[in-house]
């Protein structure tokens, strides 16, 4: 398959993961070589550093799509309740 529809099939498949995903079970699912999966990875994350209110990230050797930290306040006015999880500290400076 293309870039392209790799890249979109990555995107719908992060979007609805929630805890992420590796490279390799998407890989695995789109029958892919990691490699090319994983320069679209970094294809995508380039793309969300800028211009958008999420970003790309690997935690634990999972990929998924987080909130950007300067949107929290409005994020929290959406969802209080979502308050009581655990703030990072380069979180926290927004809420000063």
């Amino acid at each position: 398959m293309d870039n392209t529809e790799l890249k979109n099939i990555i995107e719908a498949m992060l979007f609805i993961s929630g805890s992420g995903v590796s490279a390799q079970k998407i890989a695995s699912i789109t029958e892919e070589e990691l490699s090319k999966v994983n320069s679209v990875l970094s294809e995508i994350e380039k793309e969300y550093a800028q211009n958008h209110g999420i970003f790309l990230e690997e935690v634990g050797g999972k990929w998924k799509f987080t909130t950007k930290p300067q949107y929290a306040p409005w994020l929290l006015k959406l969802y209080p309740w979502k308050g009581i999880l655990k703030i990072s500290p380069s979180q926290q400076r927004f809420f000063q």
